[in-house]
């Protein structure tokens, strides 16, 4: 069984119930000498939380890049629901590819002929796209 690491971690008491978290949930804790993320692997009835760190830390702990750390909701200050906007972005797809194709046409269709990167660029800085 693998090592879940605990630490004196900074209380922001902005989320207060792990009903308010969910398996893959990407959320940002600070043990007070720097902040990083973590996903959530469980949620424990006992009010506990276990994720795996997300990133490569700069301080040296017991902990860094992959380990599991437990800490409680009130130790979250950012949340991140990545299914939800995964979600939203494959409903959006089609319409930014829609949106896509249609901004090309009329480029052509001004232009009258095959263009040039360059000239692609310019189009687009002169829409203000991006």
């Amino acid at each position: 069984m693998a090592t879940i690491f605990n630490d004196n971690w900074r209380v922001f008491n902005k989320y207060h119930c792990t009903s308010q978290f969910e398996v893959g949930f990407i959320v940002k804790i600070s043990n007070g000498e720097e902040s990083f993320f973590v996903e959530v692997e469980e949620i424990k009835a006992n009010g506990y939380i276990i994720g795996r760190v997300s990133n490569i830390l700069v301080v040296s702990r017991q902990y860094n890049m992959d380990s599991l750390i437990t800490f409680k909701p009130k130790h979250v200050f950012h949340l991140k629901d990545f299914k939800a906007l995964e979600e939203q972005s494959n409903e959006l797809t089609p319409q930014l590819i829609h949106m896509v194709h249609a901004f090309r046409a009329d480029f052509l269709a001004k232009n009258k002929r095959e263009a040039t990167s360059s000239d692609w660029l310019q189009h687009v800085e002169e829409h203000n796209v991006c």
